[in-house]
Order: structure tokens, then sequence, then C-alpha cells
């Protein structure tokens, strides 16, 4: 680690977690879903409307995430055989989930806000404290503490030139770091 980024790191007050493309998905989808996070059962379709994509997510009864598709638009058509097909629970977030078409879909089980969500990925790896970045289109800042999440703030820059930026600036060029 660089001596800029060891003192940038001694300024945070509280852990940071990464999420979102630029975070580096599992390379095999063979995570469990957070116990709390995500309903054991049934099947639950996951999907994220974000403003550059429709991320999708089919887990199963005890959380393993069986099939991950990232879509330009949103899949009316394939999102609603998936729930009725496999009696999938709808679960739905993200800056673009209250311009859904319902007329195309089942009525969603449940809506999350996006907030809370990017929240819960601190909580889900045993963080009492942390800030969270989003690394999307857009980059939100999100502080996790005592179970309440709270938006402080964000940028318009993307995943990919806010890691080229903690590269360059503090010497970070691993999202875990």
């Amino acid at each position: 680690m660089s001596e800029a980024s060891a003192a940038a790191r001694t300024t945070l007050p509280v852990q940071t977690a990464v999420t979102g493309a630029a975070a580096g998905a599992p390379s095999a989808l063979d995570t469990r879903a957070c116990e709390r996070g995500i309903p054991a059962s049934p099947l639950a379709l996951c999907v994220d409307c974000g403003t550059s994509f429709v991320k999708t997510l089919l887990l199963d009864e005890s959380g393993f995430a069986l099939r991950k598709y990232d879509y330009l638009h949103f899949p009316y058509e394939s999102v609603s055989r998936a729930v009725t097909l496999n009696h999938a629970r709808l679960l739905v977030t993200g800056a673009r989930a209250d311009m859904l078409d319902t007329r195309r879909l089942p009525p969603p089980d449940a809506r999350y806000a996006e907030i809370d969500c990017i929240a819960e990925v601190a909580r889900c790896v045993g963080l009492d404290r942390a800030v969270v970045a989003c690394l999307g289109t857009g980059t939100p800042f999100v502080v996790y503490e005592g179970g309440v999440a709270e938006h402080f703030g964000g940028t318009g820059i993307g995943g990919g030139t806010f890691l080229g930026l903690c590269e360059r600036l503090l010497g970070l060029a691993d999202p875990a770091e």
C-alpha cells in the first residue's frame, strides 16, 4: 500500500465497503444472500433498475444465486416469465424502480429503497459502522451505523472513473482497498 493510501485511510472515521459493478462481482455466483436481507422462501427474483443497466438475480430458497443477468433495457417479458414459471417473489430496487410499467409484469412483492440496499452490504459482511460507495453509473456514498443508513452524498462519475481517480490520487488499484 502506498503512503498516500495509508494516509487516506487514517482520515476515514469508519470502515469502508465498495459495492456495484466496479467493485468486482464474484467470479462465480457462489455467495449466499444475507440472512436478513432476502426472503428465504420461495425463490426470489431480485431486480435492480439502475440508471444505465437493469440487473437481475434469481435466488433459490436458501439465498444461493442461481442466475445473474444484466440488461440495457428492462426485460419485461423475461422477468414476467421467470416470476411466473418459478413462482418467484419479485423484489425491486434502484433509481428507476418507480418507472416500471406494472401493466407488463406481475406486481412486485416488495420494493426496497436503494440507499438501504447499499447499506445492507455493510451489515451482511459484518460491519457495524461503514461508509459504502456503490460504484455504478453514478456513485452514491452511504453511511451505515447502528443499523441506520443515511445517504450523505455522491458523484455523477461512474465506477470506472472513480476507481481510476483513486488509483492516480491515492495509489489504490484494488476496490477492496
